[in-house]
């Protein structure tokens, strides 16, 4: 099970941390310390691995931000190469856009920002050459579960509440000296 709060819910005073807990005693198994899952301009879709072996989080890693595989053993942070960008640096492909959401069937995949694939298998990219308008917001892996699907235009939208701002990510794990 999963958590992210931010500031205001999580009791942290100027980070988002996302917490693990063990899904049978509820316990927590550790946490991550400025790190969160609510990125992408409302990208759905999980945050697992498609077989449970490690979650990907947006974190801050020596002032780079970016998503990260963290093992469900909370072990380490090891950040995902980032994206290929177009030479005009559109809207969407800012990393806070471009999220990262695994496949839900292939433990390699994941895609950035719906328009962009990353095969960790052979480091290789795969990626859609969109207008200036973007994406529109739909589950990268909603329409078939063994393929990438996009729609276009994006439609202007009222931006949400801005998030917590990351600082150095870290894993901790229990007991939690404190709150702060």
């Amino acid at each position: 099970m999963l958590q992210s709060g931010d500031d205001a819910e999580s009791g942290f005073d100027s980070t988002s941390t996302v917490l693990v807990f063990d899904r049978a005693s509820g316990e927590p198994l550790f946490r991550i310390r400025s790190a969160r899952l609510n990125y992408g301009d409302d990208l759905a879709g999980a945050r697992w691995l498609a077989d449970s072996s490690a979650l990907v989080a947006q974190t801050l890693i020596d002032g780079r931000l970016g998503y990260s595989l963290v093992p469900a053993d909370g072990s380490e942070l090891t950040q995902l190469a980032s994206p290929p960008r177009s030479g005009d640096e559109r809207w969407y492909e800012q990393p806070s856009i471009r999220g990262a959401v695994p496949s839900p069937t292939d433990t390699s995949l994941v895609s950035f920002g719906r328009d962009a694939v990353l095969d960790r298998r052979s480091s290789a990219w795969q990626r859609a050459m969109l207008g200036d308008d973007g994406p529109a917001h739909l589950d990268p892996w909603g329409g078939s579960r063994d393929e990438l699907v996009f729609a276009l235009p994006h439609r202007a939208h009222e931006l949400g509440r801005p998030l917590a701002k990351l600082e150095r990510s870290r894993i901790e794990h229990p007991p939690f000296a404190s709150f702060g």
